[in-house]
């Protein structure tokens, strides 16, 4: 059969589900650029490797048509037709699976080879149990791949996309070894092993899959990364606190043996608001803090308002430290604040900004 024979129009596959056939695809010239078997309306997908859509994109500018050679076969039946297809049009199909296409010999064994070595530790990974053992097999196995996809052993047309691909990839290597360095909670390596497969493999088209491994592996950063925060926000306060915080304590105490008449303070937030702007103009932050101090200490101590203290307080004490360069004050006062909250109802930012007092806390007592 030549690439111009005309060919039987579609059938109606949809009222015999489950029957075979056999079809060809033909670019925008008329060419037949591929041979496969179906059901249904497999011949219309455009869900296929990386080959066909390279050069549907580059030779046939994005359009295909799909004509069915015959129809009412068996799954049998319809190999044997798409096998004879392929060998009839050896060289200009995009098949993977010709077998009749040319091949440079040398060239395959050295990739056989390395094929071989590839299949023998998937195997040996898809036996070991313990998730780290098993992300070191296959990144091994992922690394057997890129050595046989480094090796080009093709020819004819296949050959000329291959070499203006670059290397196919192996998604279900990638597949794994993501979902085993996620087990073993390295999700740093899942995503130097992601970056690395997108790199060296550059050129294959985008697929639903890898799309879903990129969603797994940004799902797992995320994971760690509030995982961290939540491990930061329960931040413990050092057994021996600062002199200021010392004397807070002690005027808790006070205050709670005194009667609620004698309060130091019945005001509201509001009544903060006016001097801590102008202790802020005036860049006396150590008086805001202050200032703001006292206002946590007596609003924690009012028996009806004791859950409900308003953020204010907390954050501008925060604000007050960072100014003054303060990072253990400033996790000392959202730390406090957090343990009033039930934990179904912490403020993201101040959790957010715990951690980050925290982080630089740490990196200064490094």
């Amino acid at each position: 059969m030549s690439s111009t024979d005309k060919l039987p129009p579609r059938p109606n596959t949809s009222s015999a589900p489950g029957t075979f056939y056999v079809y060809v695809h033909r670019d925008r010239g008329g060419t037949i650029f591929y041979v496969g078997k179906g059901v249904g309306d497999r011949a219309w997908s455009r869900d296929r490797e990386a080959l066909w859509t390279h050069y549907v994109n580059t030779r046939s500018g994005g359009i295909f048509s799909a004509e069915v050679v015959e129809s009412n076969l068996s799954e049998a039946q319809a190999l044997l037709r798409e096998d004879e297809l392929m060998r009839t049009l050896a060289s200009q199909v995009v098949n993977r699976q010709n077998m009749g296409r040319a091949l440079d010999l040398a060239s395959h064994q050295q990739q056989a080879d390395a094929l071989r070595q590839r299949d023998r530790v998937h195997a040996q990974a898809n036996t070991t149990a313990d998730p780290a053992e098993r992300a070191k097999l296959l990144a091994l196995a992922l690394t057997h791949h890129e050595q046989a996809a480094s090796i080009s052993c093709e020819t004819g047309v296949v050959g000329e996309l291959l070499r203006e691909m670059g290397p196919l990839g192996n998604l279900d290597l990638l597949d794994a070894l993501t979902k085993a360095y996620g087990e073993a909670g390295n999700t740093e390596m899942a995503a130097s092993a992601l970056k690395h497969y997108e790199q060296t493999y550059r050129g294959s088209a985008p697929t639903k899959r890898l799309e879903q491994i990129r969603r797994r592996v940004e799902k797992m950063q995320a994971g760690k990364k509030t995982a961290r925060t939540i491990a930061v926000a329960t931040f413990t306060p050092p057994h021996s606190l600062p002199p200021d915080w010392e004397r807070a304590q002690e005027k808790s105490r006070q205050v709670v043996r005194l009667d609620r008449s004698l309060r130091l303070s019945k005001g509201t937030y509001l009544d903060t608001v006016e001097p801590l702007k102008q202790l802020r103009r005036e860049e006396r932050f150590g008086d805001a803090l202050s200032l703001m101090k006292g206002a946590i200490v007596d609003a924690e101590l009012d028996p009806i308002n004791a859950s409900s203290v308003p953020s204010f307080y907390y954050v501008e004490a925060a604000k007050a430290c960072r100014n003054l360069g303060d990072d253990l004050q400033e996790c000392l006062v959202l730390h406090r604040y957090l343990q009033l909250q039930a934990k179904n109802r912490q403020d993201p930012a101040i959790v957010k900004r715990l951690a980050q007092a925290a982080a630089r806390l740490h990196g200064r007592s490094k």
